[in-house]
């Protein structure tokens, strides 16, 4: 006859909860390396190194090792002396790393005379380290390829069920407000990629696209 104390069972149930759990991680790290790129420890240790330290480095490597070479969009309007930015990435993923401090980093250079707008990107979008949204921010303070503009429209708007679209025109170019719900469960670089279509279409040199962020 066994008999187990209360303890034997603890130590029993811990033991068997850490084995399912280490199987489960194995799983997920291999889902994850054959799903996206990368390992998931090395997720796992760059995150806490990120929310426990503040440490930025390790996570942005883990990044950069994994990402891939793609070319960056941004549209930059010049109102006065006030810029207006449009950058087709997104700001993440996390905390101080890839490109979350793009906005952060972008205001201090040009002394807070901009706003940044949010496109329509997912987290599929980040920049991979800060190094790289340095990089960008640098080459934006010595690019002149900027448009001035005279003019600003009033706003009009429109809706069906429950999207709505925003937009003005600054004389010869147009920005859009995306407002809706299900807007990061669409296909966001088919969406830019119509949307612009349709816009040059109309006679408009270059429209620029706002995702609203409201889901």
């Amino acid at each position: 006859l066994i008999v187990f104390s209360n303890l034997n069972i603890l130590i029993l149930f811990s033991i068997i909860f850490s084995i399912v759990a280490l199987i489960y991680v194995k799983f997920l790290n291999l889902s994850l390396t054959n799903a996206w790129r990368g390992n998931l420890f090395e997720y796992l240790k760059g995150h806490l190194l990120t929310w426990a330290e503040n440490e930025s480095e390790y996570i942005d490597k883990v990044f950069e090792k994994n990402s891939i070479k793609s070319n960056v969009d941004i549209e930059e309007f010049l109102f006065e002396n006030f810029r207006l930015c449009f950058p087709y990435f997104h700001f993440g993923p996390i905390k101080n790393t890839g490109s979350s401090l793009f906005i952060k980093t972008y205001s201090e250079k040009f002394n807070g005379n901009c706003i940044v707008f949010h496109t329509p990107t997912t987290h599929k979008e980040n920049l991979s380290s800060n190094k790289e949204t340095e990089k960008i921010v640098k080459e934006l303070l010595i690019n002149d390829n900027w448009i001035k503009i005279n003019k600003i429209s009033n706003i009009i708007s429109k809706s069906k069920n429950s999207m709505r679209v925003y937009g003005l025109k600054l004389d010869d170019y147009a920005i859009l407000f995306l407002d809706g719900d299900e807007i990061e469960r669409l296909h966001t670089n088919l969406i830019i990629k119509n949307i612009k279509k349709y816009c040059k279409k109309l006679g408009f040199k270059e429209v620029s696209i706002i995702d609203c962020h409201s889901s």
